[in-house]
């Protein structure tokens, strides 16, 4: 405000805010926002999002007439070709600048790219201070996609770098952050298929070599081994058998020749032999002549044979 003393003809101003021109003015703003974002987490580390090793589609937010948009088609389809690259057109300067970049993240955010990669090639720090605005960086931090930021050269640096999951110094880092070397790919595919290779040969093996414990169990434990062995063992046991019963019959016969010849040692048919004979009366032996009266008729077994006599006199 100006105040004049017509008096003294003095003009006073009187000053109700001090800030630094131009520039400066500038500076100020973007550390405030920046400790305001601070404060609200939008810069924290611990929940920056990691980006995919392997993307299928990466979704750019640029202007379409960039040739960072270019550079990064380019190194993309180069590294890894079967990736697919949409492009959410922005405009990357001017007053406009900021809501179409906020509207273009959150269109690629929706589309199911599983990367985003926010762009814009180098230019004065004027050029980049859309990258500064709150809601680009608010925008940039709402995203569920991890982003890339790469604005500007290597030594700029902007809040939405910040708000981002990842910075690139440039749009072509970005890209090459962003997808997989189709090289490496390859090598990995060869390697992991020499260790499936490998993997498949000693799963292998050991199964054949379960499936040839299992046969020799099998046939150790079969029916028909089984039916070996209880033939084998009736074998044996019959020859035991016939051994014992031979044996048996030896014994036997042994102790038959015995009795026999106990029996023919005590057989009267042995003393007929010396002359002595077998008196009989209705074939009953006669041992006493008590049994006899004359005129009975008795058989005489001799040594050869035998006769009949008529009793003439009992004496």
């Amino acid at each position: 405000n100006i105040e004049v003393y017509e008096r003294d003809g003095v003009y006073q101003i009187i000053a109700t805010e001090i800030a630094p021109l131009g520039v400066g003015v500038m500076h100020v703003q973007l550390e405030q926002t920046k400790k305001k974002l601070e404060k609200m987490g939008v810069f924290d580390v611990n929940i920056k999002k990691k980006i995919p090793l392997v993307p299928k589609k990466i979704a750019v937010v640029t202007s379409l007439t960039a040739a960072a948009l270019q550079d990064i088609i380019h190194i993309a389809e180069r590294r890894y070709p079967v990736c697919n690259i949409e492009v959410y057109p922005a405009q990357v300067q001017g007053t406009a600048a900021a809501q179409t970049i906020c509207k273009a993240l959150s269109s690629a955010d929706k589309s199911g790219a599983d990367t985003i990669i926010l762009a814009r090639g180098g230019g004065s720090s004027e050029d980049l201070m859309v990258f500064n605005d709150e809601a680009v960086a608010l925008s940039v931090y709402a995203c569920n996609t991890p982003v890339i930021s790469a604005v500007g050269h290597e030594t700029d640096t902007t809040l939405a770098d910040y708000a981002a999951d990842m910075r690139a110094p440039t749009p072509s880092a970005a890209a090459e952050i962003a997808t997989p070397d189709k090289s490496d790919i390859l090598n990995a595919v060869r390697l992991l298929r020499q260790k499936l290779d490998k993997a498949m040969e000693l799963k292998l093996d050991k199964a054949v070599s379960q499936i040839e414990s299992c046969d020799k169990l099998l046939k150790l434990y079969s029916p028909e081994k089984r039916l070996e062995q209880s033939e084998k063992a009736v074998c044996d046991l019959e020859k035991r058998l016939s051994q014992i019963m031979e044996r048996r019959l030896e014994k036997l016969s042994v102790k038959l020749d015995g009795y026999v010849s106990s029996l023919n040692i005590l057989s009267p048919f042995n003393i007929l032999g010396r002359g002595y004979a077998i008196v009989q009366k209705d074939e009953s032996v006669v041992d006493s002549v008590s049994m006899l009266n004359v005129g009975d008729e008795v058989d005489i077994k001799l040594s050869d044979g035998s006769v009949s006599a008529n009793i003439t006199f009992v004496k």
